[in-house]
């Protein structure tokens, strides 16, 4: 949620920018206040030692009204889901290639090792280039 609103705060300019900070705040703060309204005991409840656990307080007609609505928005989601996955396939593979390795990381090759790997430098983008070089 940080990274979004940091992404919102830092892109986004003028009343645009407040309008979806606010929207993005509100969103928040009535996840909190919903999520920690799932876990209110009765006073029977409170008594009897029942621990606080979610309850979602709804009946059961409403849980299976919200399922089969999850059941069709879950089979109009997933061809988008899947052709979204064929931009992030490579990456994840790279990651999991990555983690199966001996070091993590360059910082603790360097740590065990001893040696220094050299550093990458970035290429520089088309667009910083000056025009005519």
């Amino acid at each position: 949620m940080g990274i979004v609103i940091y992404v919102i705060a830092t892109s986004a300019s003028g009343s645009a920018r407040a309008f979806i900070l606010v929207l993005a705040a509100t969103g928040v703060l009535w996840s909190f206040y919903w999520g920690f309204g799932l876990l209110k005991r009765t006073d029977e409840e409170k008594e009897l030692g029942v621990p606080m656990i979610i309850r979602s307080g709804t009946t059961p007609e409403a849980r299976d009204r919200g399922g089969w609505a999850g059941v069709t928005a879950g089979i109009v989601a997933a061809p988008v889901v899947l052709f979204a996955q064929i931009f992030v396939v490579g990456a994840a593979a790279a990651l999991v290639i990555s983690l199966l390795q001996k070091y993590i990381s360059i910082e603790e090759f360097e740590a065990v090792t001893g040696k220094k790997a050299p550093r990458r430098r970035a290429k520089p983008k088309l667009w910083s280039k000056p025009l005519g070089k």
